[in-house]
This record gives structure tokens, sequence and C-alpha cells, in this order.
């Protein structure tokens, strides 16, 4: 009778339980950190979305401030008016000033002839 060898290992090293366990936790931590990171990720993404609660934070910090807003607002529209009045004003001037123009070149036209 011919005695049966055990199939030769396909590695010729043999592993002991101490590395296939470490292996096996270098690949579970390796998974854990993907996962830390895409979580990470997502709760950046979800916390840079404003909810109700933010939205009523900025409310009360922006509540004292209308007042000035409006002062802002109210100052600007003064400085337009005050801009569009002084264009008006200059394109007044120079139609007198054009009209002018004319009636002194036609007075001297006809004292000349």
């Amino acid at each position: 009778m011919s005695e049966e060898l055990a199939p030769h290992a396909i590695l010729s090293d043999s592993w002991s339980v101490k590395e296939v366990v470490a292996d096996l936790k270098a690949d579970i931590v390796g998974h854990l950190d993907k996962q830390d990171l895409t979580l990470s990720e997502i709760s950046t993404k979800v916390d840079s979305k404003a909810d109700k609660a933010d939205l009523i934070a900025i409310g009360f910090k922006i509540d004292g401030h209308g007042e000035r807003i409006t002062t802002l607002e109210q100052h600007r529209l003064e400085q337009v008016a005050s801009t569009q009045f002084r264009h008006r004003v200059w394109a007044v001037i120079g139609t007198v000033g054009g009209i002018l123009a004319i009636l002194a070149g036609s007075l001297i036209a006809t004292f000349v002839h």
C-alpha cells in the first residue's frame, strides 16, 4: 500500500494564527478608516447646509441691524439722487450755454453785415 502524502501548501511559507489575525485586523482597520473618511465627508456636506436652527440664529444676529441696513439703503438712494441731479443741472447748463452761443453768434453775424 502506498501512503498518501498531505498536499503541499500553495505558498511555501505557512502562516501562524497570530499572523492571520494581524492581517485580518489590518484589513478591517483599513476598511474602517475608509468608512471614517466617507462619513467625515458626508458630515461636512450635511453641516454645510442650513437648517431652521441656523436660520433662527442668523435672524437673531440680523435683528438689531435692520435699522442700519435701512439707513445704508437710504444713504445710497440719496447719493444716486444727488448724482442724477448734478447730471441734469450740467445738462441744463450745457443746453443754455449752447443756446447763448447760437444767439451770440447770430448777433455778431447781424452786426458784421
